[in-house]
């Protein structure tokens, strides 16, 4: 595998309320972040998702690396040749 040269950028807005849903911002902890780890592919998709801090409701874990495989979306890395290649990307909500 090669290594990427340039991280994976994101190119769709962040999660809003609105992608979230009323009844999961009803259940989050008031001033709780959430940290994702996305693997993000050589396509610009979430392959995959690990929740590093939650926000100790694993309900709202699962729905939020749900909603980062729906609905996020990448300008993948970069390799030093310029091949898009997979990457890691931290995110936080």
């Amino acid at each position: 595998m090669l290594d990427a040269a340039y991280p994976p950028r994101l190119v769709t807005p962040v999660l809003t309320g609105r992608e979230i849903g009323r009844s999961v911002l009803d259940q989050w902890p008031r001033g709780t972040p959430v940290f994702l780890r996305l693997r993000v592919d050589a396509q610009g998709y979430v392959s995959e998702c690990d929740v590093t801090r939650g926000t100790g409701v694993a309900a709202i874990d699962g729905i939020m690396c749900n909603l980062a495989h729906e609905r996020l979306r990448f300008r993948p890395a970069m390799s030093r040749t310029g091949q898009p290649v997979a990457a890691w990307f931290g995110y936080a909500q």
